[in-house]
């Protein structure tokens, strides 16, 4: 008996061992196969291909996975991996198949390949519709994962889908209830729906300026923001503002913009006349509002298209960026700022007589008015008078002239989200005459916009130095991310502080005791300079640069009434509205 035990122990024993054997084998099998055999192989290949991928390298990374598709056909990795790269090529259509293909023949979550990573980079690229391929795939691999919900969710709401987006909101509250994110999303689509808009773009309050209707998908413009040239239009007819330059940022986020909504409404309705407001905020360069006159409506661009684009003043121009002018007395800040700096004492020009008139090289340049004994510089700006600026000038030499002019922004590109042209001014001057000219803002090829006017004041009440205008804050997508945002930049340093103040004396007294009486505000000391020209054979083009509180600016402007009368009489009450309205708060 005790024999015939021992022999069945033994014979268990080695069956044990037998079996033991077997396992290593086979552990060792799959090991070698992991890390040397064909899987290790296509492992390797599949992630060389998703590096071409990245790189944009699309034939490279076909072959590959053309390569590990030889060494095994039915391997569901391989697959999904090209699934990934028809969705970096933005083929959703092969994407979806490749990916169907993958589940079928049971692929399973990867680390290195995990599609809740790539819809995540997706996102951040603003990438909302291969985002959401990847999102849907990773749901189907792992059901149930909340995380994966959400982001498929939020993938939906981007792409405005939004009924859509509620459904998978609730899927995934019944995975996971009381969820803050999926409540919060859940939420704000639902008020969305309810309130049939989503925001495209907002003002810098928050107030939205453009919206798009939930259950038609239109457009909705807000008829009180007299944006018509900023936010634009997008359509065969016709390609204007940032629905043209921005308008791939929808769907999917939001646009905020420097704009101050109110003081749009109050520049707008303050403006009567063919021209343009600028305001800025000196201390940034931020672009508080921007109007142009003939205004358009939007809603009814595809009616009325002809009968807009037949209308003698374009009414499509923004003039507050696109128009050129010439600025006339308001670039006698400009001659007045050179000869301070290059250390011209008043005493080499003053006292001077303006009898209306001076004859330059056999030509008669004209003053506006026969002012006689003009004593000072305070007194020339005061009165604008030309003949004063034309000795100042002359003095100066037209390098000076033309020096300043560029530090205050004259020849330089502005790069903005929407077109700007580039004001300028002549490197040389033709003449004597010419020069006198310069000295006071004429020449048909001396040209400002609105724009660059408005920074000309903002520069005197900014201390000297130009801030770098910019319209658009920031644009963020749906989870509050930042996809660009405009920080504050000094575009040029032009002025001394001491020069700055001293500007900043002489443009209070000329709205005081000078032309500019007509900006005057009870309570806010109004710093300002007026300017007349004549851009075109229509008529006098009445200028208004400006800035207030005088002691403490808040905002910088240029007023442009378009071929409508001289700027003391059309331009400086239009300033007197604003100011009054703006900083009564």
């Amino acid at each position: 008996m005790r024999s015939n035990l021992g022999r069945k122990n033994k014979d268990f024993s080695v069956f044990v061992k037998f079996l033991a054997f077997v396992a290593l084998c086979v552990l060792t099998y799959y090991v070698y196969q992991g890390f040397f055999g064909k899987n290790a192989k296509i492992i390797g290949i599949l992630r060389h291909s998703r590096n071409l991928v990245l790189a944009g390298q699309y034939d490279a990374a076909t072959d590959d996975l053309n390569k590990a598709l030889q060494l095994d056909r039915v391997n569901p990795l391989i697959y999904d991996a090209f699934g990934y790269m028809y969705n970096a090529k933005e083929d959703s259509a092969k994407a979806k198949e490749c990916y169907s293909q993958a589940l079928e023949k049971g692929v399973k979550y990867r680390r290195e390949f995990a599609h809740d990573e790539n819809g995540r980079d997706y996102f951040k690229k603003g990438k909302y519709s291969q985002a959401l391929i990847e999102f849907e795939h990773h749901n189907r691999i792992v059901p149930g994962d909340k995380k994966g919900i959400l982001w498929q969710g939020i993938c939906l709401h981007s792409l405005e889908r939004i009924q859509d987006a509620i459904e998978i909101y609730k899927r995934g509250l019944s995975v996971s209830p009381g969820n803050k994110e999926l409540t919060k999303y859940l939420e704000l689509a639902q008020r969305q729906k309810d309130s049939d808009a989503i925001d495209l773009i907002v003002d810098r309050n928050g107030v939205p300026v453009l919206r798009r209707s939930v259950a038609k998908g239109k457009l909705i413009f807000s008829a009180e923001s007299n944006l018509d040239k900023i936010i634009g239009y997008s359509s065969e007819k016709l390609k204007l503002g940032l629905l043209d330059k921005m308008g791939n940022n929808f769907p999917g986020n939001t646009i905020t913009l420097c704009i101050d909504s109110r003081l749009q409404r109050i520049a707008s309705s303050a403006l009567n006349t063919s021209g343009a407001v600028v305001i800025l905020d000196p201390k940034t360069g931020a672009i508080l509002a921007a109007v142009s006159n003939p205004k358009f409506n939007p809603d009814k661009i595809e009616k009325e298209y002809s009968r807009y684009r037949a209308m003698k003043n374009n009414v499509f121009l923004n003039r507050a960026f696109e128009g050129l002018y010439e600025p006339g007395s308001i670039c006698k800040i400009i001659t007045t700022s050179a000869m301070i700096e290059s250390g011209l004492s008043e005493k080499d020009i003053f006292p001077l007589i303006c009898n209306g008139s001076k004859v330059i090289e056999g030509k008669v340049f004209f003053c506006w008015e026969k002012h006689g004994n003009v004593k000072s510089v305070e007194e020339a700006i005061d009165q604008s008078c030309n003949i004063a600026f034309q000795k100042i000038g002359s003095v100066l030499g037209y390098s000076k002239i033309y020096e300043y002019a560029n530090k205050y922004g004259f020849n330089t590109p502005i790069d903005m989200q929407l077109p700007v042209a580039t004001s300028s001014v002549p490197i040389e001057s033709e003449s004597k005459y010419d020069l006198a000219n310069k000295s006071t803002g004429l020449g048909k090829d001396f040209r400002i916009t609105p724009l660059i006017a408005a920074c000309m004041a903002s520069t005197v009440a900014n201390g000297g130095t130009l801030m770098k205008p910019y319209i658009i804050k920031e644009v963020k997508n749906i989870v509050g991310d930042s996809v660009y945002k405009e920080e504050p930049m000094v575009m040029k340093n032009v002025l001394k502080k001491e020069t700055a103040a001293q500007l900043n004396l002489y443009m209070v007294d000329a709205v005081e005791r000078g032309l500019g009486q007509k900006a005057r505000v009870p309570g806010i000391k109004v710093a300002g300079k007026t300017g007349t020209a004549r851009t075109s054979g229509k008529g006098l083009d009445g200028w208004f640069i400006c800035f207030a509180p005088a002691d403490n600016p808040k905002i910088a402007m240029a007023i442009l009434c378009d071929a409508s009368g001289k700027g003391m009489e059309v331009a400086a009450p239009v300033a007197k509205k604003i100011i009054a309205e703006a900083l009564s708060q």
